[in-house]
């Protein structure tokens, strides 16, 4: 099965913690993906899926400023920052 790119920061975040909760090695899942005709993308593979979610719509103009937003989205986590975005995001949707 081919794997299908999709864009979505939480999701791909959400993977992310995934692997980490269930005692996997998350960085396992990181993939560095070339784009064309100059770029870089994360992403985090979800392989019984076949998805990997890219963390960003566009690329990063080489591989270490793609790195570096991997490590700022690693250092959301981290802080607690990210699940705290999400928790707002959510409570806009919901009534």
């Amino acid at each position: 099965m081919p794997t299908e790119y999709k864009v979505d920061r939480d999701l791909a975040l959400s993977e992310f913690c995934h692997w980490k909760d269930s005692g996997h090695n998350p960085l396992r899942f990181v993939e560095l993906i070339k784009t064309e005709p100059n770029g870089y993308q994360i992403g985090i593979a979800d392989p019984p899926s076949g998805t990997t979610w890219l963390l960003e719509y566009d690329p990063a103009p080489n591989q270490e400023q793609a790195l570096a937003r991997l490590g700022r989205a690693l250092d959301e986590i981290e802080s607690g920052q990210w699940a705290e975005n999400l928790k707002q995001k959510h409570q806009e949707i919901t009534p």
